[in-house]
């Protein structure tokens, strides 16, 4: 008996509880009435076997309900000693992990029914499915009553997610989240294009979307328009103006491969070291570290920098430069003595050189000229003038004994269409005795034959080549001032006998015309000549040797037609330049990881 009144008066107790809440819901309801539709309520259930969240569709502005999704929780989703004071978004949460169902995306997607006008029946299943539905669940929700439909405010649901889970289901209640909603008021019209691994393009649709002017929509739902795993969007997001509009949006393989320059220069700009190259995905983020250069140091005190790549099919990476400042400590400006014959690349400006000019008439009149220079403790000998270029990376030095801080300027070594040259008009040694050149500025410089040679041929060679990217001219006289005709680069030539003009050499050919001696524009050494080249991956031509402005674009197993050949930076005078290959419209990489010889 006692144990049956116990039992009644549970009941009763219960029964009051649930009037108790009944009352209090419907009491705030009024007095609330439907003025904040992001207010989160909850009711009492008619069944008491199910747990379940009720989303409340509704127009945020004219305050009416769209509809109703109920959301069942299983036992084998949301365990009953977690539901109570935990936050909608973290039930939604643990929904998804149990059940693949992702109610917040498909309240999402709930507004692209009539977003997308009723077209492409397939991209919208494919969209639900990412959800985890299927299509036939969004047709059954309730129709919107505008042609332009309505568009998830997110902002405002995921401030509802976040509000806190009150309603225990040991009391067998449903709560109710309210998702508002607004109506559309603009249009955009996207063209989807599609680029895949090797950088061909392709059209991949076209989609007017409709939203509230001055709200963003993500669209990441376009991934979903033809499976496009391994893809990535050029754009994360669209924002409606208000007004109709147009997007083009591309779907990127991330496997397309890009490359960028990375450029070391000096506070003005200039090159202090030879450019690098790295090389990722679209969309993808490397960190580059910053090298040491000898006699510099950073202009910003870090080492590193993240850079994104992101250029679309067709344009460019932009370059990324690093800049350093010269070193104004000794700790910075490394080294000591240095009586030596070798030297490596570092800072300066300017040059003593003279060469060919480009009518191959050798410049310079300082090569008739004489000069004396002394050093205080060695004896200078003064030459007639002739000119040397560099073989090594080397230094000027201000003194025959060289020391850091007698560096006048650095050379790196080039090869000779762009090796530095310099007029010697004296010899005198160092400290130790080692041979130094003393050049018509008053600088010195090793006359180590390692390091520097003479700009002339001198021996009579029958066969010579054009090796200068410019090409050479034949002459009637040796004095190269009366042109007969031009010949490319590659061009090979038969001498018939060598003559001296000077320090200057001439070779006459068999038609009795006269070439120039100089090494930076004739060879006795057959070059490797190159006439094709297949592109392994996609080739960009450029409109010069340095890469700058992208001008044409080849495909992987085109082949390439080669003109000649040639090295960037030839005029910067601290970079040692880098291969390329001269085409119909300029200039291509020679880099083998991107083209293969074609024989």
């Amino acid at each position: 008996m006692k144990k049956w009144l116990g039992g009644l008066l549970a009941l009763v107790v219960a029964i009051g509880f649930g009037m108790g809440w009944n009352y209090m819901w419907s009491k705030s309801s009024r007095d609330k009435g439907s003025s904040d539709p992001t207010s989160v309520v909850a009711e009492a259930e008619e069944t008491l076997t199910d747990k379940r969240i009720q989303f409340s569709l509704v127009d945020k502005d004219a305050k009416k309900s769209l509809g109703s999704i109920s959301v069942e929780l299983k036992d084998s989703e949301i365990p009953e000693t977690e539901v109570t004071d935990k936050k909608y978004s973290e039930l939604l949460k643990r929904v998804k992990e149990s059940s693949g169902k992702d109610y917040k995306l498909l309240m999402q997607y709930y507004g692209l029914k009539s977003s997308l006008e009723g077209e492409n029946k397939n991209l919208l299943n494919n969209i639900v499915k990412g959800t985890g539905f299927k299509l036939t669940t969004l047709w059954k929700l309730p129709d919107f009553d505008s042609k332009m439909g309505y568009t998830l405010d997110e902002e405002a649901f995921d401030n509802n997610l976040k509000e806190t889970f009150k309603v225990s289901f040991l009391f067998r209640k449903t709560a109710v989240v309210e998702v508002p909603y607004q109506r559309n008021n603009s249009t955009t019209h996207i063209q989807l294009e599609k680029a895949d691994s090797a950088g061909e393009l392709s059209r991949a649709g076209n989609y007017t979307l409709n939203g509230v002017g001055g709200n963003t929509m993500s669209l990441k739902f376009l991934k979903y328009a033809g499976n496009y795993d391994g893809y990535v969007l050029s754009k994360k997001n669209i924002k409606f103006t208000g007004e109709d509009s147009s997007e083009v949006i591309w779907l990127i393989s991330s496997e397309y491969q890009q490359s960028k320059t990375v450029r070391y220069v000096d506070q003005d700009g200039k090159d202090i070291q030879d450019s690098t190259s790295e090389h990722a995905g679209y969309g993808k983020k490397i960190k580059i570290r910053f090298p040491e250069i000898e006699g510099y140091e950073l202009a910003e005190d870090k080492k590193y920098q993240w850079v994104r790549f992101k250029a679309l099919p067709g344009e460019g990476e932009k370059d990324v430069v690093i800049k350093y400042k010269l070193a104004t400590s000794e700790g910075k400006n490394p080294g000591g003595s240095d009586d030596k014959d070798n030297g490596s690349a570092g800072p300066g400006n300017g040059s003593s050189s003279g060469t060919d000019v480009d009518n191959n008439v050798d410049a310079g009149n300082n090569e008739n000229s004489n000069g004396n220079n002394s050093n205080a403790n060695n004896t200078t000998t003064s030459v007639s003038p002739f000119k040397v270029y560099g073989k090594q990376k080397l230094y000027r030095y201000s003194h025959a004994t060289f020391t850091n801080n007698r560096r006048v300027q650095a050379h790196a070594k080039k090869v000779k269409a762009h090796a530095p040259v310099f007029t010697v008009v004296g010899k005198t040694t160092s400290k130790t005795g080692a041979a130094r050149y003393v050049l018509n500025d008053g600088t010195h410089i090793t006359a180590n034959a390692n390091y520097v040679g003479k700009l002339y041929w001198a021996n009579h060679y029958r066969k010579l080549y054009v090796t200068n990217p410019q090409g050479i001219n034949t002459y009637k006289t040796t004095t190269l001032n009366q042109k007969v005709k031009s010949l490319k680069q590659g061009t090979a030539v038969t001498a018939k006998a060598v003559t001296k003009k000077g320090q200057m050499t001439r070779y006459r050919l068999t038609d009795g015309t006269y070439i120039t001696g100089n090494k930076q524009y004739v060879s006795p050494t057959k070059p490797k000549l190159v006439k094709q080249v297949k592109a392994k991956t996609r080739v960009r031509v450029y409109q010069d040797v340095n890469l700058n402005k992208v001008v044409k674009t080849y495909q992987p197993g085109q082949v390439i037609k080669v003109n000649g050949w040639n090295h960037s930076r030839g005029d910067v005078h601290h970079v040692s330049g880098v291969k390329r290959y001269k085409v119909a419209g300029g200039y291509i990489t020679a880099n083998s990881k991107y083209v293969k010889v074609v024989k």
